[in-house]
């Protein structure tokens, strides 16, 4: 890349190295984008996160549709919201065609995990629909549409 710059944008104690970089291609630019490194040594997150219970671990559990065991499991030890849905920046990724690309979140709230339906075809609970939100516990299952995939939530 011959034609990028690196300009310093700023230094703090915070932050490892920081720039805009930039692409030209004939005298037009083409791609600028304003980028930092936290530092290793920084004891400031930069992005607020909520506060996570010591006892937040929970693991997800695709189930075989016909079997009923376990063909894949998600563990999430320090997650406070966890979404699932087609879209690759989900964190549970599921391929199939009646799964909405954000179909459902899982939220923990004082220290409770709650079912968020996010998508047209609906998400089922214990095999009830859920609205819009809905109080999980250790051993529920979640059906993404009628037809859709089934996950076991294990929370421990």
């Amino acid at each position: 890349m011959r034609n990028a710059t690196v300009r310093p944008a700023w230094r703090s104690p915070d932050i490892l190295g920081s720039g805009m970089i930039r692409l030209r291609r004939r005298g037009k630019l083409k791609f600028a984008c304003l980028c930092y490194f936290p530092s290793p040594l920084s004891t400031s997150d930069p992005i607020p996160r909520p506060p996570i219970s010591p006892r937040a671990v929970i693991t997800l559990s695709l189930l075989h549709p016909v079997q009923g065991t376990s063909i894949r499991d998600w563990a999430f030890p320090q997650e406070a919201v966890i979404r699932m849905g087609r879209a690759p920046d989900n964190e549970v990724v599921l391929l199939s065609s009646v799964v909405s690309r954000h179909h459902a979140e899982l939220r923990l709230e004082g220290g409770l995990w709650s079912l968020v339906s996010l998508g047209a075809n609906g998400t089922f609970l214990d095999g009830q629909q859920v609205t819009t939100q809905a109080k999980v516990t250790n051993g529920s299952t979640i059906r993404l549409a009628p037809s859709g995939p089934v996950i076991q939530v294990q929370i421990s």
